[in-house]
């Protein structure tokens, strides 16, 4: 468990970092992870649109086709 929470913990700090260059970069939508299916995901993707300011932050979804 707690090698899974540094993991976790090495994940956001990395993708904060990305997120932030890519904003200073003029980025305005990023893309953060896929928070359907990952709870790790799910946190960095909060985290990160707490962080950013002038960016949109959104999330993969799962499709589904209907008939």
């Amino acid at each position: 468990m707690a090698n899974n929470l540094q993991a976790l913990i090495l994940m956001l700090d990395k993708s904060l970092r990305l997120q932030k260059q890519l904003e200073k970069l003029g980025m305005v939508v990023n893309e953060a992870g896929f928070p359907a299916s990952l709870k790790g995901d799910l946190l960095a993707v909060q985290e990160i649109a707490k962080t950013v300011k002038n960016s949109s932050v959104t999330g993969l979804a799962p499709w589904k086709q209907v008939y």
